[in-house]
């Protein structure tokens, strides 16, 4: 029996993960002429891949595959399953995405619905675009005349016609006049606006102004590099491509200001008015009527609204003589829909009553400002009543009974002997003698964990080595499989770019996926800092940035063919530098 327990101790702890399951669009506001991207996220489950939503009243559906992901966090794998679907809507009008049930591991999830509003033009309305040309970026509200702490949505969007390099923020939003709760991920989408269809980059926050006055929000601020065709002038190894490039122009595009008249709250404010400003539904439940006196009453007021709820507090109910009140640290959910901010706040009491009979806990307000209905609202439950009853369990009587048997006076009593018996002569005192059976045991006890460790050790020694050997073939034989790619494509830039692409990857200790989805950037910059020379890194750059350009529709790839001879000589000396350098380096 003692080897089993002994066994059983050294068996790891087995985790088990819980699954969950989510839906989400990347918007909630679209145009008839637009399209929004559902997304059904599985976590936790051994499969979730393969979501099939079927048709949705309203929209048309397409489904644009699934992709997973896997994250270790302490010792501990868990895997995501995402499945992606373009919803193109069929109406004007507001549209609900129904709620989804899956089945996994005999248990049934349901994900929540979402409403979707479809407009007849634009998705959204701003004077600016007609006369802003092929750059527009917008800075806008969904109301400039709110009250304090009232919900208003901020948006930033930055619309293109063009292709521009190296966007970034110079100017961010300055929202210190305002509490700020962000609008999940900022999104990427296609829409037509004027007739003209722009790419869109969209951020969007909630904000709450704290106080009254007109608050003007500066312009924010956005640099990067627009990219233009020059003519290119001279005989140069370029030259033998095209007779023509392309140039990046500096560019900086500014929003508008956005100037907001913020309103007081009115006059006179109720007593108990907590400071929300939006909705607000309130209900209390306690777990039991009838209590022993030193034992609990949970109490729950579940707060359901929308508005600023972080920062929603409410009253703690007042204690008396006959009992304690201890409040614990509120609970919050919270999530925007449809630019709005949504959620419940539960606040949870502790009632311990001090003396048996009978106790009444007065009720709970608090008072909100309806922007809907202009005026204070006030929200309070029926007072409660609880019995309280004498300590008088049978736990508590053992304990009494226990603690009068400690004082009282017990005569002294033989009850047994001791486990090993009291030697005291000399000669009894020998040496214990260990069997073989149990020597043997001890040693495959201790031991094993060492050999274990030893084995691992060297397990990982050879995989190191193993990869370590893979990297150097990898990287010994790119250049023969980028040349012998060379001969199975067409003279084009964007195959002889996927070359590039995929034989510095393997040179870099990438796989072939990975290669294949390096960028320009990211490939100049390190053969940068492996000290290549300018000119050869001139004409990979060239040859990479080429193939962006087709990419993204600015040059036409079948127009101009890239001599295979030449890329080969310029493979070569890339090869011969790059096998030069130390692999530390």
């Amino acid at each position: 029996m003692k080897y089993f327990v002994y066994i059983i101790l050294l068996l790891p702890s087995i985790n088990v993960f819980a699954t969950t399951i989510k839906s989400y669009v990347d918007r909630n506001r679209i145009s008839i002429d637009d399209s929004l991207t559902l997304s059904i996220e599985i976590s936790g489950a051994e499969d979730g891949g393969g979501v099939d939503i079927g048709d949705i009243p309203g929209f048309k559906v397409e489904s644009t595959g699934t992709s997973s992901s896997v994250q270790i966090i302490n010792g501990k794998m868990n895997a995501s399953y995402t499945s992606n679907f373009v919803l193109i809507p069929e109406k004007i009008g507001t549209l609900k995405i129904p709620s989804f049930s899956f089945d996994f591991q005999s248990k049934q999830y349901t994900t929540d619905p979402i409403t979707i509003t479809v407009t007849k033009g634009e998705a959204f309305e701003s004077t600016d675009i007609a006369d802003s040309g092929d750059l527009v970026l917008l800075q806008e509200v969904s109301n400039k005349n709110p009250m304090v702490n009232e919900a208003v949505l901020y948006t930033v969007r930055f619309l293109r016609k063009v292709q521009i390099d190296g966007a970034r923020f110079v100017e961010n939003p300055k929202l210190g006049e305002f509490l700020t709760e962000d609008v999940g991920k900022d999104v990427e989408y296609t829409t037509v606006t004027n007739g003209e269809r722009y790419q869109v980059y969209e951020i969007k926050k909630i904000i709450f102004p704290l106080g009254p006055g007109t608050v003007t929000i500066p312009p924010v601020v956005i640099k990067g590099n627009l990219l233009g065709r020059s003519k290119r002038q001279g005989n140069s190894f370029f030259d033998s491509f095209f007779d023509s490039s392309f140039s990046r122009i500096p560019k900086t595009i500014r929003s508008q200001p956005v100037t907001l008249h913020i309103a007081p709250l009115p006059e006179p404010r109720p007593s108990d008015f907590s400071g929300f400003v939006g909705k607000l539904h309130m209900q209390f439940s306690h777990d039991k009527d009838s209590v022993a006196v030193g034992d609990s009453v949970n109490i729950k007021i579940i707060v359901q609204g929308e508005g600023n709820l972080r920062s929603l507090e409410i009253s703690k109910p007042k204690e008396s003589e006959d009992y304690k009140i201890y409040a614990d640290k509120p609970s919050l959910d919270i999530k925007t829909n449809d630019g709005k901010l949504e959620g419940i706040k539960i606040f949870t009491y502790a009632l311990v009553p001090s003396k048996p009979g009978t106790i009444t806990m007065g009720e709970t307000k608090v008072s909100y400002f309806d922007t809907t209905e202009k005026k204070y609202i006030s929200l309070n439950h029926d007072p409660i009543t609880i019995s309280v009853l004498e300590t008088g369990s049978l736990h508590e009587k053992i304990a009494e009974e226990e603690t009068k048997d400690e004082h009282e006076k017990r005569d002294v009593s033989y009850i047994g002997k001791d486990i090993f018996s009291i030697h005291t002569e000399e000669a009894l005192l020998t040496t214990q003698v260990v069997s073989k059976r149990d020597l043997y045991f001890y040693i495959i006890l201790f031991g094993i964990p060492h050999i274990l460790s030893i084995l691992g050790i060297l397990f990982i020694q050879k995989r190191r080595n193993e990869d370590k050997n893979s990297d150097c073939l990898r990287k010994k034989n790119a250049y023969k499989h980028a040349v012998r790619s060379t001969a199975q494509i067409p003279s084009t830039f964007v195959d002889y770019g996927k070359i590039l692409k995929v034989y510095c990857g393997e040179m870099f200790g990438l796989s072939i996926r990975m290669g294949t989805s390096l960028t320009h950037h990211e490939i100049i910059e390190k053969l940068t800092t492996l000290s290549i020379e300018k000119n050869l890194l001139g004409q990979i750059s060239f040859i990479l940035e080429s193939c962006e350009k087709v990419h993204y529709g600015l040059l036409s790839d079948s127009e101009h063919a890239l001599d295979r001879n030449k890329f080969i000589v310029l493979l070569k000396q890339l090869d011969k530098k790059l096998k030069n350098i130390e692999p530390s380096n």
